[in-house]
């Protein structure tokens, strides 16, 4: 900054990134010379930082409605700009409803990109080594076991009715296990693997459906990768040895083989979706792979996080959303858990 930003109009297009601590050591020293002298400018930072700490505040009680995540999701996604279907998906009878929904679309697009990188922004998590399993009924050495299992049916692995492209498979799971699994598959041709086949599989045990899971294939060799969505799954959590509990943080693991080759297995959980990725893929390259999905869920999720916490504060009286119960699952080997996930019939019973 020049000498000449020390009058208000200089100063004022720095006052946010001073106030939310983003400023060098000279600029921020200047603009603190000028708010000793300037009661007016004083205010408007006082203002900022307090309106972030009430947003702060009301983060820790919002809870974004389930619709309003899907639909907006959905408005976001590349099919959601075909001509041939409708933008939103619901009705606007409602006027407190349509309201909100074109402010939390507005607030998703203006509002919520800056407050949500500075007030959000969380210290990157201290790398750990994996933790090394052998072979046994515990979560990361099953999964191992229906990775390699499944993996070598190769094409065969595939259902019909499922579509024929990773661009057309993340939707589809999504729709079978109607928007109750936050789905998100990565793709990983810049690593060297393709999209090969996709079923419903789940990672409780063999023969469970409850989940998606698609299959890369190297175009190097005969290795093959797998990638799980699947209803929340903490028994990665109580693994032998997992030291971090956090909730955004990888369940790291290896899984000796017989062959002598080890799995990587990497899991982390999104709110009531658990996601995990197993293959002969040194730890630290599958974090690099995966990583654009973890990333850009977060975001999402954080951004429109702050946007219904900001629309919670600008309509203070409006109706708390009603939530349905969702369907119990048919499926055998698994059932809901009080929070409305799935949880396997034998986790009270059977140990990590």
């Amino acid at each position: 900054m020049e000498s000449d930003l020390m009058n208000c109009r200089g100063v004022r297009k720095f006052l946010y990134a001073f106030a939310d601590d983003q400023l060098g050591v000279k600029a921020n020293c200047e603009v603190l010379d000028h708010l000793k002298m300037c009661p007016a400018c004083s205010r408007l930072v006082e203002e900022h930082q307090t309106l972030r700490r009430a947003i702060g505040r009301t983060l820790a009680e919002v809870q974004v409605p389930h619709s309003l995540h899907t639909r907006v999701a959905g408005a976001l996604s590349p099919a959601a700009a075909s001509p041939s279907r409708r933008t939103f998906a619901w009705t606007l009878q409602a006027p407190r409803h349509r309201a909100t929904a074109i402010a939390a679309a507005l607030l998703l697009l203006v509002g919520a990109t800056w407050i949500g990188a500075s007030l959000l922004r969380k210290a990157p998590l201290p790398a750990v080594s994996p933790v090394v399993v052998e072979g046994g009924q515990i979560a990361a050495s099953l999964v191992a076991d229906i990775h390699v299992s499944h993996a070598s049916l190769g094409p065969a692995h595939h259902r019909s009715d499922l579509p024929s492209t990773l661009a057309g498979v993340g939707p589809a799971i999504s729709r079978h296990f109607e928007d109750r699994l936050a789905v998100a598959v990565p793709d990983l041709s810049s690593y060297g693997y393709v999209f090969e086949s996709a079923n419903f599989c789940g990672v409780r045990k063999a023969d469970c459906t409850e989940g998606g899971h698609v299959i890369y294939a190297s175009t190097e060799d005969q290795t093959r990768l797998s990638f799980f969505v699947v209803p929340r799954f903490d028994r990665f959590d109580r693994c032998n040895g997992q030291r971090s509990v956090e909730p955004e943080a990888y369940r790291e693991y290896e899984v000796d083989q017989a062959s002598g080759v080890s799995l990587s297995v990497l899991a982390w959980h999104r709110d009531e979706t658990t996601f995990v990725c197993v293959g002969s893929v040194d730890i630290n390259r599958m974090k690099a792979m995966v990583g654009a999905v973890r990333t850009a869920m977060g975001d999402f999720d954080e951004r429109l996080k702050v946007a219904c916490a900001m629309l919670r504060r600008m309509l203070p009286h409006a109706a708390p959303a009603h939530t349905h119960s969702e369907p119990s699952c048919s499926t055998p080997c698994s059932m809901q858990d009080r929070r409305g996930g799935f949880v396997d019939a034998t986790d009270a019973r059977v140990g990590a």
